[in-house]
């Protein structure tokens, strides 16, 4: 290298790296700089946070460097390395000397950097081992942070050493106290971090040490210590959550079987437990196993879960549905079993996105006479919904709307086919299903054309049936286009009724027809019907002054 072209970083380096170690010298992105030694040059550069970078004998062949980031973890290279060579470059063409630190310099603050930078190696060590030896708590905290650093015969056991010496095995006779299992779960909590960096820089095995020995402990303790607690049920879905990354990551093939062995077993461990229909071993594996190990699975899963409480035999149901894609036959002796709960079942089902495989089972269950419970026609109505089985659905809907009167469902068809479908082809199915329901109320079927805003066929069924109820109960919710009709009805039904029944009875049902008309602000509608009956009936001096008493 010529002296011309002895600080050319342009000419060592990747173009995208020098620029962008550029633009953050340019952009003073170093802010702090020493040389506590004649080739050893460290800095603190602020990129979104603070990475320290130590570079020693600068442009030479045997230049070392190093940067606390994560890129140069994984390229030996980085741009915060680039920025404080340009800095470097800058000084010594700039002819400016560095502030180095001789060891008589003093300093202002007594803080961790200037003792770190004051202190000699072998002191310091010495300093560790002593204070590892006195305090367990910095010795715990110290076997955390470096255990992945160090290599062992079986590297589970430096994992499992440090759990086991935070909470014992369990014995039933002690109880760790609150503060342990708080120490335990912040470890548990270091150790994911640990694993997920691991992953980061493809460090696979020993992430899958971290991940067997700390998940099997964590669940362990879970157990015993923490079924109700908030904390261990997050750090619960971590793990798994954990876990299911590795499936992601192109791991090797012998790893990516270790680690199904390792998710098969702890499935079977008395301590396991199924709280979670997506945060469980048999949801992530689900996905992965095939073949000869997928049905050794399943048999040994079928076997397992009588050994399970209720609630978690509910949820391995649906599990093993999911796994299978299908309802086993060797299942529906305990699905169909008196008093399943087929709810949490189907709530499963549904999260899985499975509840499809149930529409065999509901249809049997309504069919039978024994069930009927809205809730399953609802599955029943979501099924045929998802699978775009439409005539179907509406079946499911008006069964439910005509049994409990409950509309919920009819709305949601209508929104899933559209005002143009339903008005066009499936309001006449729903007209079908109540002429073959003759014992439906006319409020009952009213109300269904009312809350659809089918007007027309609303308007048609009061005008069949002349009803003076069925009208009062609608006239002020039908559009404007209704209005002279309504006020011909009104006419019509008063007319024919004094017709026939010249007496009392016609009179209240004109005053409570009036009183409605003043309720509901028809006040115009009442003026001009009031006048039509003073017309039609002059000759009856009595009714015209009792008419005249309601204006």
């Amino acid at each position: 290298m010529t002296s011309d072209d002895k600080y050319l970083i342009e000419r060592q380096y990747d173009d995208l790296l020098v620029s962008e170690g550029e633009m953050l010298f340019e952009k003073n992105a170093v802010i702090d700089f020493s040389q506590p030694e004649k080739h050893l040059f460290v800095f603190v550069i602020h990129d979104n946070e603070d990475w320290e970078v130590e570079i020693m004998k600068p442009f030479t062949k045997i230049q070392k460097s190093t940067c606390s980031c994560l890129f140069y973890k994984k390229n030996n290279i980085c741009r915060h390395i680039l920025a404080a060579l340009f800095y470097i470059r800058n000084i010594r063409s700039s002819k400016i000397k560095p502030k180095a630190e001789p060891k008589n310099t003093k300093v202002q603050t007594l803080n961790i950097p200037s003792l770190l930078q004051h202190v000699e190696r072998e002191e310091l060590i010495r300093f560790v081992k002593q204070y590892a030896r006195d305090n367990a708590a910095f010795a715990l905290q110290l076997k955390i942070h470096f255990a992945r650093k160090v290599d062992m015969s079986d590297n589970k056991d430096k994992y499992k050493v440090i759990l086991d010496s935070i909470i014992k095995p369990y014995t039933g006779k002690t109880r760790p106290t609150l503060h342990v299992i708080k120490a335990f779960l912040s470890v548990s909590e270091e150790f994911l971090g640990q694993l997920q960096d691991c992953l980061a820089l493809q460090s696979y095995q020993e992430s899958l040490h971290i991940l067997e020995t700390v998940m099997y402990k964590f669940t362990y303790v879970r157990h015993y210590y923490g079924m109700d607690s908030q904390a261990f049920s997050m750090q619960n879905k971590a793990w798994h959550d954990a876990a299911f990354s590795f499936f992601k990551k192109n791991l090797p093939f012998q790893l990516k079987n270790q680690l199904i062995s390792f998710l098969i077993e702890l499935t079977f461990v008395s301590f396991y437990r199924f709280t979670d229909v997506t945060s469980n071993t048999v949801f992530i594996l689900a996905g992965v196993l095939k073949g000869k190990t997928k049905t050794e699975f399943i048999k040994r899963l079928e076997d397992h879960i009588d050994h399970l409480n209720p609630d978690e035999k509910i949820m391995v149901l649906a599990l093993m549905c999911f796994l299978c894609e299908k309802i086993p036959d060797s299942l529906n002796q305990k699905i169909n079993a008196q008093g399943f709960l087929w709810i949490p079942f189907l709530n499963d089902l549904r999260t899985l996105g499975v509840l499809h495989l149930a529409a065999g089972n509901i249809q049997k269950l309504l069919s039978s006479g024994n069930k009927k419970d809205k809730e399953l026609y609802s599955y029943l109505f979501e099924i045929y919904c998802t699978r775009e089985q439409w005539n179907e659905a509406l079946d499911v809907a008006m069964s439910v709307y005509t049994t409990s009167g409950e509309l919920k469902n009819i709305t949601d068809f209508i929104l899933l086919v559209g005002d143009k479908n339903w008005t066009q082809t499936y309001v006449r199915k729903a007209e079908k299903w109540f002429a073959g329901t003759p014992e439906l109320s006319k409020i009952t079927i009213t109300r269904f054309y009312f809350s659809t805003n089918s007007w027309q066929k609303l308007w048609d069924y009061i005008l069949f049936y002349e009803d003076e109820e069925l009208l009062m109960m609608y006239d002020h919710e039908l559009p404007s286009s209704f209005e002279a009709e309504t006020e011909l009805l009104y006419k019509k039904i008063l007319q024919n009724h004094y017709t026939l029944q010249p007496n009392d009875s016609s009179y209240l049902m004109l005053e409570k027809i009036c009183r409605h008309f003043d309720n509901v602000k028809m006040i115009p509608m009442k003026k001009r019907i009031l006048n039509f009956l003073e017309q039609k009936f002059a000759e009856r001096t009595d009714f015209i002054k009792r008419i005249k008493t309601l204006r």
